[in-house]
């Protein structure tokens, strides 16, 4: 075991001195000298001292950095291990398509591994004649916003913990890409629309953080790739974490399904009708957090589920009242056509009576409907608390 761990560390670090991962740190090392010079710029300006937390959290929160070279690089490198690994030799091996990517992922962790690694090194190299302190400087405590950590001070009480959420962020959506990118492939056996994808997720997110109004945060993948950006259009800390697991959640799930059915992608949903249904329940309720009239959260509840009335009516507000409970009654519709149709003589003998046989149906509606309640109730007040909604009672 101990010789074993030993063979791992040792190649990662034979892999970490390789040509290719010394120009990387060079192009690091451009960026954080041209972070560091700014930065004394500004404290120089304010004439409010900075420390070693203002240059590390400029040089893992640079925006440009990570999505002009971190991120293709990744991207390149996740593509390699899939297009390459494929092999039925391998899948032989491994036993499943599902074994299969979670061994990809691993070779993907070891990448990212390396390129922490040097991150760090050349964040020490640049730290050099820098004043050092535990706690943040007083050039990130000013209300201004010159650097990163003059956003995340406002959000974290310990910079260490900030430099740890810039690489957890970071790492969750690499890894959400990353089994988005294999199961696709997987699925359609096809490179060149790997390829595409893969472009069209690094030109999407290099357009994501320019050209998307504030308002379509939740699809900026800038705010879920850099803790500051994401921080500051969330209006939390929490929020781009939220996201980002419950994408990776569900693609975990996805991934669980994957060797059901092998040649037929629909069978991953059971019915794709729920799944847009799903996500339609989620817009709307995001949408309705982009009102500027609710102050708390228990504002916001309201006006989700307002609906419409003799005194006040908004189109926008009924419509959306109308997809989440009708919509929800037209699957109580479908599931009884669906008991109807399935329902034959050998069902009825053995309740023996048409009525034993729909109050053993009915009694899941009220639960049903108890539970879907229960749960437009949760997320709504979820969203609400990610988008960064008072928690404090309604004034009187």
């Amino acid at each position: 075991m101990y010789s074993m761990v030993k063979g791992k560390i040792t190649n990662l670090l034979d892999e970490t001195f390789k040509f290719r991962w010394i120009i990387f740190g060079v192009i690091l090392y451009l960026f954080g000298s041209r972070s560091k010079a700014q930065l004394y710029y500004f404290s120089s300006q304010t004439k409010h001292l900075m420390n070693q937390w203002d240059i590390i959290n400029s040089m893992v929160g640079n925006i440009y950095l990570i999505i002009y070279v971190i991120l293709p690089l990744l991207l390149f490198r996740s593509l390699s291990i899939v297009l390459k690994d494929f092999e039925y030799t391998v899948l032989i091996r491994v036993g499943s398509y599902r074994h299969w990517i979670y061994r990809t992922l691993g070779q993907l962790l070891q990448t990212f591994t390396v390129i922490a690694i040097i991150w760090v090194l050349v964040i020490l190299m640049v730290l050099i004649h820098v004043p050092f302190s535990v706690g943040w400087s007083a050039f990130s405590e000013l209300n201004q916003s010159f650097s990163e950590s003059q956003i995340l001070e406002k959000y974290i009480g310990f910079p260490v913990l900030a430099v740890l959420l810039h690489f957890l962020l970071l790492l969750q959506s690499i890894i959400a890409i990353h089994l988005f990118l294999a199961i696709l492939y997987v699925l359609t056996k096809k490179k060149y629309i790997a390829v595409f994808i893969a472009i069209v997720i690094w030109l999407y997110s290099a357009a994501s953080f320019r050209l998307l109004p504030d308002r379509a945060y939740l699809f900026d993948i800038a705010n879920y790739l850099v803790l500051h950006w994401g921080v500051v259009s969330f209006r939390n800390i929490w929020g781009p974490f939220v996201v980002g697991f419950g994408t990776v959640s569900l693609l975990i799930f996805i991934l669980s399904k994957i060797d059901l059915d092998k040649q037929n992608p629909k069978k991953f949903f059971p019915n794709l009708v729920y799944a847009l249904f799903t996500i339609l329940i989620l817009f709307i309720l995001w949408s309705g957090t982009r009102t500027k009239i609710a102050v708390t959260i228990w504002d916001q509840f309201f006006i989700h589920f307002l609906g419409g009335s003799l005194e006040r009516f908004n189109l926008k507000a009924f419509l959306s009242y109308f997809i989440i409970y009708f919509g929800f009654v037209f699957f109580i519709q479908l599931s009884l056509q669906k008991e109807l149709s399935n329902t034959g003589y050998y069902k009825l003998l053995r309740f023996q009576s048409v009525n034993k046989w729909f109050w053993n149906w009915f009694k899941k509606i009220p639960i049903s409907c108890f539970l879907y309640l229960l749960l437009l109730a949760i997320l709504s007040l979820t969203i609400s608390i990610v988008s960064g909604f008072s928690l404090e009672p309604l004034p009187k």
